[in-house]
């Protein structure tokens, strides 16, 4: 062996363990990207509305007191939104489990586990077809692959779209997307059962979300490359057809008036309709440096369409599971330019929090395509270009590059933004239990633009609806111990003084003149009694309540809760309190005990 072998040898053992770590590196990443999102949806989850869901209060009033009707499920909200499932969701939210949010939650959680597990399977199970396997380093390409699904799915990214319950259509949409495309590539040739399978998870995304319809095109390039037969094909592209005029023509909301534009407008739609995906799909980067995201993104597209060229045209073969990532890929292309059409009026909305359902399923399927590629068939990918050995090479430590600009490097701002978020909906949700539903800088928290003090004299059905039913922010536990009143004195002669009682501050709102007021409890005193709400009373009436207020940055709450300073409640009183108040702790729908007499 010569020197030039040995240093060859070298290197490739150096490159190697350098691989080997970064997956490792990437592996444990995607361990804490999991934690920190569970811990935060923990923290920061709210009981009740919040900004769209106002919308659609009075359907759900209907729905629970059983005035409604099945044609309701198909009525639009925020455009062509929330359609028959996630609306069943809603009322089965309200009517079983007191609006409190669990159950949309839970779904959007679980829909995230699914979508993982699906793409483990593919990238596990699939992927080990005797046809399909590529190199000996196939499997530490899977840990990798497997490592960026698991971070990408469960992404601080989405911390908006997860606690914005309202949106878990996004979450059911995406699942049974990859649910409708895992089925229809099992490998199994012509079976019709399994075709209208898929169709029916196709179609159930349709009824979660209008995003879902750019499945149909996709869909049928499949149908007819798995080779069903013509009355097959003919039959599909029949049904097809009938649903899609007629989930179109159910529309509302589309008015002639909007396609009779300029000349010149229309030619700056067609100009957004192609930039709007390429930034649309590189959010949060794209939000704060457009051109960046443009520039990692629409290169992106282009080996998209590289790949659709060759398989459709050049009668390419690919591996199953490349065909699986490149399908989801192209369905999260088509929802950026149904989003498009939508946004002619609102083109700078690219960045939307509640997008990155489909951002994060895109790059899941672009980075499992791109390592999932065989190097001989990604020197065909790259036929044109001298470096394609380099690409298939280098493809590791470029998706790896790509995964940090854009995702791990917006996980602590999107967590900011969730405690951000948490802490202010749920001191709305507060001022809104003690009848402040009028004060909008109060509440305006919980409220979208629409509902943020044009329609109050509507809001009072929707008040009085929460209050009578117990139901929303009226769930809480700290709300029913409000309305419960002072206990008897022989109650309270049962419960013990609490220690660790730090600064009581009572103050005016500067905008509204409501009464505020704060209470800081020592760290011990919280570890013992676990205390969720405080609860003033004067003169033998309640006067309000506080709940934990969290530091809207991460690293602040972790460094107060380390430091022993005290936890900080936070709330509103409904009138100035005499001289004498008496405070009790309350957790778990029970007063612990007693703060001060």
């Amino acid at each position: 062996m010569n020197s030039s072998d040995i240093n060859k040898n070298f290197w490739r053992v150096k490159t190697g363990l350098f691989q080997e770590t970064l997956i490792r590196v990437c592996l444990f990443v995607s361990v804490l990207v999991v934690i920190n999102t569970c811990y935060t949806l923990y923290l920061n989850y709210w009981h009740g509305p919040f900004r769209d869901m106002w919308e659609i209060f009075p359907f759900l009033i209907d729905a629970v007191e059983s005035r409604w009707h099945w044609g309701e499920l198909w009525a639009l909200y925020g455009g062509a939104h929330r359609l028959v499932v996630p609306k069943l969701l809603y009322v089965a939210d309200y009517q079983w489990f007191a609006g409190n949010n669990h159950l949309l939650l839970l779904t959007s959680v679980v829909c995230q586990i699914f979508i993982t597990v699906f793409f483990f399977k593919a990238i596990w199970v699939q992927g080990t077809d005797s046809k399909e396997c590529r190199t000996e380093s196939s499997r530490p390409i899977k840990y990798l692959m497997s490592a960026f699904v698991l971070a990408l799915q469960f992404s601080a990214t989405l911390m908006f779209n997860f606690l914005h319950t309202f949106d878990v259509q996004w979450f059911t949409c995406c699942l049974f997307i990859v649910i409708c495309f895992f089925v229809l590539l099992l490998p199994v040739k012509h079976s019709i059962a399994l075709l209208y399978l898929s169709l029916f998870f196709g179609l159930l995304a349709t009824m979660s979300n209008f995003a879902g319809m750019a499945f149909w095109p996709v869909w049928l390039v499949l149908v007819l490359k798995k080779g069903y037969s013509w009355k097959t094909v003919a039959l599909v592209f029949a049904v097809s057809s009938i649903y899609i005029l007629c989930y179109v023509s159910a529309m509302s909301g589309v008015h002639s008036s909007d396609l009779d534009k300029p000349f010149f407008e229309l030619l700056l739609f067609l100009f957004v309709f192609f930039l709007f995906p390429a930034l649309f799909l590189s959010s949060p980067l794209s939000e704060f440096h457009p051109f960046a995201g443009a520039f990692l993104s629409v290169p992106v597209l282009m080996l998209l369409a590289r790949f659709w060229w060759l398989y459709l045209v050049r009668k390419q073969q690919f591996p199953r599971i490349c065909v699986f990532f490149a399908a989801l890929a192209l369905f999260c292309y088509g929802v950026s330019a149904e989003i498009a059409l939508g946004r002619w009026y609102g083109p700078e909305h690219y960045h939307a929090s509640r997008y990155q359902n489909i951002v994060v399923m895109f790059w899941s399927a672009f980075f499992c395509l791109w390592l999932s590629l065989p190097e001989s068939v990604f020197r065909v990918f790259f036929s044109r270009l001298n470096f394609a050995g380099f690409l298939a090479r280098k493809k590791i430590v470029l998706c790896t590059s790509v995964f940090v600009v854009i995702f791990v490097a917006y996980q602590y701002p999107s967590t900011s933004q969730a405690y951000s978020m948490g802490t202010n909906v749920r001191l709305a949700h507060l001022a809104f239990t003690l009848g402040y539903s009028d004060k909008v800088p109060l509440i305006m928290a919980t409220k979208s633009r629409h509902w943020a003090g044009i329609e109050w004299h509507n809001f009072n059905r929707e008040y009085q609806f929460m209050k009578d039913h117990g139901v929303g922010p009226m769930s809480e536990p700290a709300y029913r111990l409000y309305e419960s009143g002072l206990p008897s004195g022989q109650y309270l002669k049962k419960l013990p003084i609490c220690p660790g009682l730090g600064k009581v501050r009572i103050f005016p709102h500067v905008e509204t003149a409501v009464i505020q007021f704060s209470v800081t409890l020592d760290t011990a005193f919280m570890s013992e009694y676990a205390p969720s709400s405080i609860h003033v009373f004067s003169d033998g009436r309640p006067l309000g309540y506080a709940i934990p207020y969290y530091e809207r940055e991460p690293l602040a709450h972790f460094k107060k809760s380390l430091s022993g300073e005290g936890v900080k409640f936070f709330g509103y009183l409904t009138d100035q309190p005499a001289r004498s108040i008496l405070m009790l702790a309350g957790s778990g729908g029970r007063y612990v005990c007693k703060l001060s007499n």
